[in-house]
């Protein structure tokens, strides 16, 4: 086992990678969610079928981020649960 692995298996990285993954997860969320609201009530210079394709490609990329942030956190929290 080389340091890269044991540096990608550390208690540091796991939580820095959940938190990255949760708060990235929330930006794009707000970033398609925004394309979308722009465009259909702002001034946005986006053809609709572009916009309406970013934002939802963002919105699904955000979701995906969320739910691998909260699996592992949800794992972290098992594994906790069962030393005690």
């Amino acid at each position: 086992m080389g340091i890269d692995d044991r540096n990608e298996q550390g208690k540091g990285y796991q939580s820095f990678r959940m938190g990255l993954d949760i708060g990235m997860g929330i930006l794009y969320l707000c970033l398609g969610t925004g394309a979308l609201y722009l465009r259909y009530f702002g001034n946005m210079p986006l053809n609709a079928t572009y916009a309406m394709v970013l934002g939802c490609l963002m919105i699904g990329y955000g979701l995906f981020r969320l739910y691998r942030g909260t699996i592992v956190l949800f794992r972290k929290r098992k594994v906790e649960k069962t030393r005690f």
